[in-house]
């Protein structure tokens, strides 16, 4: 029998493995009923008594309800646990700021530039509001000490029937009269 060898047709597919986070134990704690949370404490106050001799691993067994084999798994894993815990822990809220994608950065200055140049147009637009005639007479009047016209409250009750703009206080000779408060 003659031997073939198989041709691979397609390209070895290599995938990134991106870390998955892990699961702060304060969520783990905070996530657990009181059940658990009970059933926890009194596993981990059996595998301290087996790690200071107080107890052995079948003693340890029967008190837990399991097999010696799950006992040392147990206690493997809160060895574990308990030197992951010792580890200087990152802190994850600045790498993730300082991961931003660079677009969105370019995309956050073209908004600061464009409300900066709204800003700018509001404020020549202001500046020129405040240079109109009428501004200046008002300006003067309070400067005077003279009283000057108060205008009640603009609903449509209060408007005449004739039209928005007909009124006593547009008379037909351009002066305004003023209200008494």
């Amino acid at each position: 029998m003659e031997e073939t060898t198989r041709t691979r047709r397609s390209r070895k597919r290599r995938f990134k493995v991106v870390p998955k986070m892990p699961v702060p134990v304060k969520a783990l704690w905070e996530g657990a009923s009181e059940e658990q949370r009970k059933a926890a404490h009194e596993t981990c106050a059996t595998i301290l008594e087996l790690w200071l001799g107080k107890t052995t691993r079948k003693g340890a067994a029967e008190r837990m309800k399991v097999p010696p084999l799950r006992v040392w798994q147990l206690s493997q894993q809160a060895l574990a646990g308990m030197v992951a815990g010792l580890l200087k822990q990152p802190r994850w809220r600045k790498a993730a700021m300082m991961e931003r994608d660079p677009e969105d950065r370019k995309a956050l200055r073209r908004r600061v530039l464009e409300l900066e140049r709204e800003s700018r147009v509001r404020d020549d637009l202001i500046a020129l509001l405040r240079e109109l005639p009428a501004h200046r007479e008002k300006a003067s009047e309070e400067g005077t000490g003279k009283p000057h016209a108060v205008r009640g409250p603009t609903t449509k009750a209060s408007r005449p029937p004739g039209g928005a703009g007909a009124g006593p206080s547009d008379a037909p000779g351009g002066k305004r009269e003023a209200r008494d408060a």
